[in-house]
């Protein structure tokens, strides 16, 4: 009851652990505990993530997510009581739990003790960072309004997660869009006012090219980095969903050769739609994979500028690769990250604003609506800054032993998560039509 109340349908890294809840009350049998989450039911602040918490215990009750909800779930209760509370875990069930992050231990009389590997395997080295200087370079474009969304959220995460591996962690945040909009905010350690600068984020700009490489340009030359050296390390990440137009690229590419021989690695990000999404968490893979139908991405050009598709027009070095080609020239790498359309954290788009005409679009809108039956889905690969702090912090520790790494890097980001600013569940119930939309 201590996760039920500090968790919240509307947050994506939250979803699992419901789930897993649900899945625990199924094999504890524990007939309190449903009750209890019976009586969060008529309280549109807890309805939809005791509901799924329900489903996902296998609650034989059609999805309702309304105040209907709590007699349907109470008459299938009074039902089902006796068969749930009889059905009680197997003796040692948790023996048969898989390893989530790391190899379960082998059986000692299988390993060889003289073998040459083991001594090898602790080679490792002690971890000696001493400053970590890190940038965010964020599209601020009309399309963007969900990532903007999503870093305010998680940027107390990221800072979290550098100040557990470097002694000095300090980062800074570049605003762009189009227009030639450049919003640059120097590297900090101080967390409030790095918060302040997060804050301050917002979609701007008119239609057209982002300034992807003035951002770039900005970001290295608008703050006082670490000088260069062993303890040391100069990150910067390009986020955007938009490929990267060949002026813009012919200009960001020499600034990324530029960077290199300045010790700096540029990471490129490319969030694309996530589609075929299912509107039912307890679909998704537990794991947080996406299907292969998931990850289809149109291939269609847009307004001229290069297709979204590798294929397509975005292939080789212009377009979506000029993303691979900025980041190579540095030692870095390009990843796409998938993310579901709609607001931040949820699998349905957000409702027009009501001084607004027509209909919001998936991803646009005020950025306040939030749909009073909604829930956030399952990101593909554990989201955005998942996958981004795991693949700067491999580097930033000891790249060359990467596949060692990374599963300590997985828990240190997955315990970061409490640093996350909390998303409140605070909803209104009434007719579809009639509903007044949720304000953050």
């Amino acid at each position: 009851m201590g996760l039920f109340r500090t968790t919240s349908s509307l947050d994506s890294s939250d979803i699992p652990t419901l789930i897993a809840m649900g899945r625990a009350l199924r094999d504890w049998g524990d007939g309190d505990l449903v009750e209890e989450l019976l009586r969060a039911l008529p309280d549109p602040s807890t309805a939809v993530r005791a509901e799924l918490i329900l489903q996902a215990a296998g609650a034989g009750v059609p999805w309702n997510r309304t105040p209907a909800a709590a007699k349907a779930y109470a008459d299938w209760w009074r039902e089902n009581r006796d068969a749930f509370t009889s059905a009680l875990p197997a003796e040692k069930r948790w023996s048969q739990l898989k390893p989530q992050f790391i190899d379960a231990p082998v059986d000692i009389d299988s390993v060889d003790l003289t073998d040459r590997k083991w001594r090898d395997e602790l080679e490792l080295g002690r971890l000696e960072l001493r400053q970590y200087d890190f940038a965010i370079a964020i599209d601020c474009s009309r399309s963007m309004r969900p990532e903007i969304e999503r870093l305010k959220r998680d940027m107390r995460i990221m800072f979290s997660a550098f100040s557990l591996v470097a002694i000095e962690p300090r980062v800074g945040l570049t605003l762009f869009a189009p227009g030639g909009i450049v919003k640059q905010f120097p590297l900090t350690g101080d967390l409030g006012q790095l918060m302040g600068y997060v804050n301050a984020a917002d979609i701007m700009g008119p239609p057209g090219e982002e300034e992807w490489a003035g951002a770039l340009q900005q970001t290295m030359s608008g703050s006082k980095w670490a000088p260069p050296g062993r303890y040391s390390r100069r990150a910067i990440v390009l986020i955007s969903d938009e490929p990267i137009t060949k002026p813009q690229g012919d200009v960001a590419v020499p600034l990324a050769h530029v960077g290199a021989k300045a010790a700096f690695r540029i990471y490129g990000v490319m969030i694309r739609p996530l589609q075929n999404t299912k509107n039912n968490p307890l679909a998704v893979p537990f794991d947080r994979t996406a299907s292969a139908a998931d990850a289809a991405i149109p291939g269609s050009p847009q307004g001229g500028r290069a297709g979204r598709g590798r294929g397509g027009q975005g292939a080789g070095k212009a377009g979506w690769g000029y993303y691979d080609t900025i980041a190579s020239a540095t030692g870095a790498k390009a990843i796409e990250v998938k993310v579901p359309q709609g607001l931040f954290g949820l699998g349905l788009p957000p409702q027009a604003d009501a001084t607004s005409k027509g209909k919001a679009k998936a991803g646009q809108g005020d950025g306040k609506a939030i749909s009073p039956v909604a829930y956030a889905p399952i990101y593909a690969g554990g989201g955005p800054t998942n996958r981004v702090l795991t693949m700067v912090l491999v580097d930033a520790i000891n790249p060359q032993y990467a596949d060692r790494v990374e599963p300590f890097v997985k828990i240190l980001v997955a315990c970061c998560q409490q640093a996350a600013n909390r998303i409140p569940e605070r909803r209104t119930w009434g007719p579809p039509d009639k509903m007044e939309p949720n304000r953050k």
